[in-house]
């Protein structure tokens, strides 16, 4: 049985992917995806239904990401870190537990990064909605 996180922030590549760790536990991603902030490091969580998203995402400390919006509607849910979310142009302090439900063509990012910040971003989108 492989666990996803054990228990000690800071960021490290690993053979095996890249690991966050963070007061809550260490986490092991075994992807990235491409962001002019810096690479967004994410491992699926269970199956992924087509065009569908479900992953958990992890953020350096000190990283800013510039909101973007896409055309599905997501839930955003925060395990780990702390910081400023950006959700339709209001900026929101996030913590563990902290929650966005995001609809389709919102802007929204992790515009201040305080503290490694690991995320779940579920999406099931039936079709792209229009603008």
């Amino acid at each position: 049985m492989e666990v996803g996180f054990v228990i000690t922030a800071f960021t490290r590549r690993a053979s095996m992917g890249t690991t966050i760790n963070t007061g809550f536990g260490t986490f092991v991603f075994d992807d990235t995806l491409p962001s002019p902030a810096g690479d967004i490091p994410y491992r699926p969580l269970g199956s992924m239904t087509p065009r569908g998203v479900n992953v958990m995402c992890g953020l350096e400390a000190g990283r800013s990401y510039e909101p973007e919006k896409h055309p599905y509607s997501c839930l955003v849910i925060v395990v780990e870190g702390s910081g400023v979310f950006v959700r339709d142009g209001k900026r929101l302090s996030y913590a563990p537990g902290s929650s966005f439900r995001l609809n389709a063509h919102m802007f929204h990012g992790f515009v201040s990064v305080e503290t490694a910040t690991v995320f779940i971003k579920q999406a099931r989108p039936s079709k792209p909605q229009p603008a």
